[in-house]
């Protein structure tokens, strides 16, 4: 194993864990998520007052519910694959076409992440606020950024660090 790999390796580790502690906050998010609808309904059809913030606090949770959880679903390969183009060529052009679907999806959320870090710069630089509960937008659009980049070095490493059989494998896809 050469210095590369070692590398590699440790980065890969490093990625699993930061991926798997984003997860767990997914988990907490979905729990939050749960209590909150539960309260709400409770106060909407028991008590007779509903709680006018639950649409909003919901709504950002869920976006960021999704954020949290992409770079675990990208780094464990649990994603949900369409192989029906890829599976009619050859093992060495699957890996060809793998590594091109890695790199796009790469450049995608590498654009997506220099958006992100924009606007949440621009929603720290003006005070960004919620409509109804008047909370800071920023550590919102800031958590986004952060999901972003850790899945853009899972894509990156994945690209780098996949084996040809890994990439030419039946359960492989773009």
């Amino acid at each position: 194993m050469n210095s590369l790999d070692r590398i590699a390796l440790k980065a890969e580790r490093v990625l699993f864990f930061i991926s798997r502690l984003l997860l767990y906050l997914a988990i907490g998010v979905i729990s939050v998520i749960v209590i909150i609808i539960s309260c709400s309904v409770f106060m909407r059809y028991v008590l007779f007052r509903p709680l006018v913030f639950t649409e909003e606090i919901v709504g950002l949770l869920s976006v960021l519910l999704i954020f949290l959880s992409l770079p675990y679903v990208a780094i464990s390969g649990k994603n949900i694959e369409v192989n029906l183009l890829i599976d009619r060529f050859g093992p060495g052009a699957r890996v060809v076409l793998r590594r091109i679907g890695l790199a796009l999806g790469l450049c995608f959320t590498v654009s997506f992440m220099i958006v992100v870090f924009s606007y949440a710069d621009e929603t720290y630089r003006i005070g960004a606020r919620s409509d109804i509960l008047n909370m800071v937008l920023f550590p919102w659009t800031g958590a986004v950024a952060v999901c972003m980049a850790v899945l853009s070095a899972v894509l990156l490493l994945r690209i780098v660090r996949e084996s040809p059989e890994q990439a030419a494998g039946a359960d492989s896809a773009i």
